[in-house]
This record gives C-alpha cells, structure tokens and sequence, in this order.
C-alpha cells in the first residue's frame, strides 16, 4: 500500500495544524480579514472625503482588472520567486495600502493604490491554493483548497465586514484602516520568523513544477510547489491507452454497405419514413387499377344505350375521335345478331309503322 492511499482524512488534520502549514492559513485568514473590509468600508471612506459614484467605478474597474492580470501571472512569480515570499510581498503591500488609505484627504488619490489589489487578493490566493495541493495526495486536494477557501473567503471575510464594522463604529474609517495596516506589518514579521525558525530550508532537487505532478481530479497546471517525498513512479503519470469509442447499433447499420438503404431499420424515424413510402406506393397502385376496370365498362354501356335508343338505324359512336376503331365488324355484328334473341315489342313496332 503506496503512502497516498494509507493517507486519511486526520493525517491531513494533523498535517495543517502544523507550524509550516498552520501559519500559511493563519496568513490566508488574514488576508481574508483585509480583503472583507476593503471590500465593505473602502468606498464609505471615500464617500466621507466627497467621492462621487465615477470614482467608484473607476476603482472596481482597477481592481478587477489587477485581479485578472495576477491571475494570468501568478504562475511565473511563484516559479521565479516561490510561495512564502509571494505571501511575504501580498503583507507588505497590504500594509502599504491601508496605511495609505488612512491619510487621504482627496479620494481621487486612491487609485494608484487600487492597482495593488491583484498582489493582495489573487497572487495570495493562487499561492495558498499551490502551496497546500503540493502537501497532500492528490484524493485530499480538493478538501485541503475547500478548507482553505472557507477560511480565506467565508471566515476571513466575514470578520473582516463584522469585526471590522463594529472598530469602524468606535474609532473610526481612518484610524481603523491605520490600524489593520500596522497589523499587517506586525504578522509579515512575525510570519518571517516564524518561516525562518520553524521551517528547515528545503533543497532544490525537493522542488519541482507541478505540472509534473498527477492530478486525476484537474488537469489544470498549477505553480511551483514544494513536494512532499515521493516515490518516482509516482512523480510522472502514466498514459492509458484509450479504447475507440463504441458505436451504436444505428450506426453500425447505417455503415453496413450490404444492406439497403429503405430497409427496416432500428432507427424510428427511418422506419417511419419507409412506412409512408409503402403506404403512398400501395395507393398509387390501387388507383392505377379502378381506372383501368372502369374505362371498359363505361365504353360498353355506352354501346348498349346507343343500340337500345336507335332500333334499326345504329348511331355511330361520338366517345373517341377513331370513328373506325369504336365499329365493329361484320363477324363481330353477326356473331352478336344470333347470340341475342330478337326482341318482340320492337318487331310490332315496326310493322305498325309500314302499315
């Protein structure tokens, strides 16, 4: 059993309560702390020293852009200077900006001073989030980030707008921006120490770039980090090969080349279409053959009528425009003559007319 799978939930307790670890949540909480009262007291402040909703903007427009810039960044300044020390410089603009803050009499010299929020806000967070996924397994990642996260976004701001509403409320927006900022300096010294005491220095061949490290859950590359010892089968992933994805039944009739194209298939709509097509052909024929029975029959019952009404004098046939195609022949005349008995009224008739 390899060391990551013998690795639980308590081993990851006892591993962040440490001196090297527990002080790097302690620096995220903090950071937190300022980043929630920035984020709740910053434009009050400046509303009491006559700033207008345009410099509001103009500020969250700053921020947010210094943001994503250290987001995009952040990778190269951990690799070329390291966790701590990003750490170490988000303390020191903190206390650089707080303290600046406390002085302003013109709110619309804040601005130099909003382009720092990237380095306090996003290259702390990208550094705390590579810092603690490089300490554990790769299957108690994703709790370690959800501990720091809470402690960094839920607690550490939510002190920052409580506690800092209620020093706000007491000495007011200066002295308390004053204060955090000397605060701020306080703990980057106390962290210094704490990182140069407590934590061994760790040699270069235990550092190395987490894209060589294997992360099942997220492929996304993260900063340098510093490894807990591994093995070196563990160090590179392994490539599986993968299978062809497996096709459909539908599919697989529609690629078979001996079958026809109209033949009954799985599929319902093609099933439903040829259905239709049978449908429309059986009609078609049905029609062809009603009028094919019932031209004759009307050509014969024409003929009879004629005969009937005319007596001695026949009427030729006006239906067809071929008057020697519609008359018959002598043969067929006389063959018709024996087979059909005369008729009795008509003979009277006709000797009544000679008398």
């Amino acid at each position: 059993m390899s060391h990551s799978q013998a690795f639980n939930f308590w081993d990851l307790i006892r591993l962040l309560c440490s001196v090297q670890y527990g002080s790097v949540l302690f620096v995220a909480w903090f950071m937190g702390f300022g980043y929630g009262f920035v984020f709740t007291f910053l434009y009050w402040h400046l509303e009491d020293l006559n700033g207008t909703t345009t410099l509001f903007g103009v500020c969250s427009v700053l921020s947010h852009v210094s943001e994503l810039t250290a987001y995009f960044f952040s990778h190269k300044l951990i690799e070329l200077i390291g966790h701590i020390r990003v750490l170490y410089i988000g303390l020191a603009c903190n206390t650089a900006r707080y303290i600046y803050i406390s002085y302003l009499e013109n709110a619309w010299t804040v601005l130099p001073m909003e382009v720092l929020q990237g380095v306090t806000h996003a290259a702390v967070w990208a550094a705390c989030i590579s810092y603690l996924s490089a300490a554990v397994p790769p299957e108690l990642r994703t709790s370690a980030q959800g501990i720091l996260q809470g402690l960094h976004l839920g607690l550490g701001r939510g002190c920052g707008a409580m506690i800092g509403g209620v020093l706000v409320n007491y000495f007011g927006a200066a002295a308390t921006f004053r204060g955090i900022g000397m605060a701020c300096l306080v703990i980057l010294l106390l962290f210094a120490l704490i990182q140069w005491l407590a934590v061994p220095d760790e040699e270069e061949d235990k550092t190395m770039l987490a894209e060589r490290i294997p992360v099942p859950s997220s492929p996304v590359p993260i900063a340098t980090i510093d490894l807990v010892q591994q093995q070196t089968e563990d160090v590179m992933p392994r490539i599986e090969p993968r299978l062809p994805p497996k096709k459909t039944k539908h599919q697989e009739e529609q690629e078979d080349v001996n079958k026809p194209a109209w033949g009954v298939s799985s599929s319902p709509w093609v099933t439903f279409v040829y259905a239709l097509y049978q449908i429309k052909e059986m009609m078609q024929l049905t029609r062809d053959n009603r009028a094919s029975e019932i031209q004759p029959l009307q050509g014969t019952s024409e003929n009879q009528g004629d005969s009937s009404a005319g007596g001695a004098q026949p009427v030729p046939c006006e239906i067809h425009s071929d008057s020697s195609r519609n008359q018959p022949s002598p043969q067929t005349a006389a063959s018709q003559t024996q087979s059909s008995p005369p008729h009795p009224s008509v003979d009277q008739r006709a000797k009544e007319s000679e008398d």
